[in-house]
């Protein structure tokens, strides 16, 4: 197709045939989707290095040792992964590679699994869906609330509040006041103490009552919901999971596989890359339960990036220019955050060749559009020999070293997305997504998530049963939302 303007990409990308080989393993990589492990196992690895395509493997090789009374009732195995748009992927991959075990497999995506916990636990019980605008308002009639002196609540903005709300207490499945005391808010951006938590956790109940009063939900007290609901009820669970995109999940997310995961060998198994998440802050597993530690793999062989463009991101990388928080090396959580050391990124090579990478600074977003645009075009032009600037392999490493960058004085400074930019993912708490779902009618009023009930686990339909959050960027650069 031929490529005119920025609108001509996304349809683009979508229609980009998969690379030829992505359901083949190499030695290595067939030694891990094949290993067994007596708990929870972690691959990781930088981009290409096959973690996608080892985690398929691993589900269909567990599918294949499945007794007659695993996964009685259900899936022998559930195949998670962020969205449901990866979830496709996942499913298309898998359909390819063992069309005749795809019964004993179900992939969906991470928010859909939790509405079915739900939804078994309470069928029928329809729910009301909260944007973040009403949400704000909400948090705005709260902070108003008479009996609230002006100096207690100074300084905490509704804007605030809602994110505390939804990415640390929601997000981490936070149950009580202590708990939030205890609980890590990496990536928040500024500390509380003590009795500041005391405040926002008052507030938080008291926003948590107005919902539980108007029969309002969020995607994240759906997941918080379904761990409180999952962990009380074992029959639930799969022998096992297989989780990809695991460092784009949450603590909550992290806890409600850990608690559908039949405790046991090989129960779960996480593929991940911190340097690829799209959050600010890598959860640790250990903060879900998860404890990997002598069950870590790392995958150093990448086959899609060249070595040019390896050695430049390396170097961008040690130079500090972005990447996402995780616990530091030698902490009791790094090894369960799949976080790397900078001897583990020094091991990782290529084994293809290509041009030099170049650096290119852009003013502004429509200038950054505009010579993508440009250079997709000159790509797919007749008159270019060779399509893809990276089909050439290399037997040996490259003689010279990395391009030298170019220094902070004569480079030109690359555009910053601006604040409605599609680059920083849309929050799922929308309310055309979810399936219409309304808490019972008695609820307490905290914590802001209502109280489990008895009920059994209901079959997936086909193609999962919630909208997911969208997929992440194919490329590294973010694309406007043309749908």
């Amino acid at each position: 197709m031929s490529v005119t303007s920025p609108l001509s990409l996304p349809a683009l990308l979508r229609g980009a045939a998969p690379l030829a080989g992505a359901l083949s393993l190499s030695p290595s990589q067939r030694a891990i989707a094949e290993r067994s492990y007596d708990g929870p196992a972690l691959v990781s690895g930088g981009p290409g290095t096959g973690k996608t395509t080892v985690a398929v493997h691993r589900a269909a090789y567990l599918a294949s040792r499945l007794g007659a009374a695993d996964g009685a009732g259900g899936p022998g195995v559930l195949l998670v992964t962020f969205s449901k748009h990866l979830a496709a992927q996942l499913r298309d991959r898998l359909a390819r590679l063992d069309p005749a075990g795809r019964d004993r497999v179900e992939v969906v995506n991470i928010d859909a699994l939790a509405a079915r916990v739900v939804a078994a636990a309470e069928p029928g019980v329809p729910r009301h869906w909260l944007d973040e605008p009403r949400a704000l308002d909400i948090w705005r009639s709260v902070l108003a609330e008479p009996g609230l002196p002006a100096e207690r609540v100074a300084g905490f903005s509704p804007e605030f509040l809602y994110d505390e709300w939804a990415r640390v207490i929601l997000g981490h499945a936070v149950n009580s006041r202590l708990e939030y005391y205890r609980v890590r808010r990496a990536g928040r951006g500024r500390h509380l103490n003590r009795a500041q938590r005391a405040v926002v956790w008052e507030l938080a109940e008291r926003f948590g009552k107005r919902l539980t009063e108007a029969n309002l939900w969020t995607f994240r007290q759906l997941i918080a919901y379904a761990v409180e609901l999952a962990s009380a009820r074992p029959q639930l669970r799969a022998p096992h999971v297989v989780v990809d995109e695991a460092q784009d999940l949450s603590p909550a997310q992290l806890m409600l596989l850990r608690a559908l995961a039949a405790p046991g060998p090989d129960d779960l198994f996480l593929a991940s890359d911190p340097r690829q998440a799209i959050h600010a802050a890598v959860a640790p597993l250990a903060a879900a339960g998860i404890d990997v530690r002598g069950r870590e793999e790392r995958l150093t062989l990448s086959y899609r990036p060249t070595r040019e463009i390896f050695a430049l991101a390396t170097r961008l990388d040690k130079a500090g220019e972005a990447g996402p928080e995780v616990a530091e090396a030698g902490s009791a959580e790094h090894a369960s955050a799949g976080a790397e050391s900078a001897g583990e990124r020094a091991r990782e090579q290529s084994l293809l060749r290509g041009a030099e990478p170049e650096l290119r600074g852009h003013a502004t977003w429509a200038e950054e559009l505009d010579a993508i645009t440009s250079q997709v075009a000159a790509w797919l032009s007749p008159a270019t020999p060779d399509l893809h600037p990276l089909a050439s392999r290399a037997e040996n490493p490259p003689a010279q070293g990395p391009p030298a960058l170019p220094s902070p004085a004569t480079r030109a400074p690359l555009a910053a997305l601006p604040p409605s930019s599609p680059a920083i993912p849309p929050a799922r708490d929308s309310p055309g997504s979810p399936p219409p779902l309304t808490p019972p009618a008695a609820q307490a009023p905290a914590p802001p998530f209502p109280s489990p009930s008895q009920g059994s686990l209901a079959p997936l339909p086909p193609g999962g049963a919630v909208a997911g959050p969208p997929a992440r960027p194919s490329i590294a650069v973010a694309l406007p939302d043309l749908a």
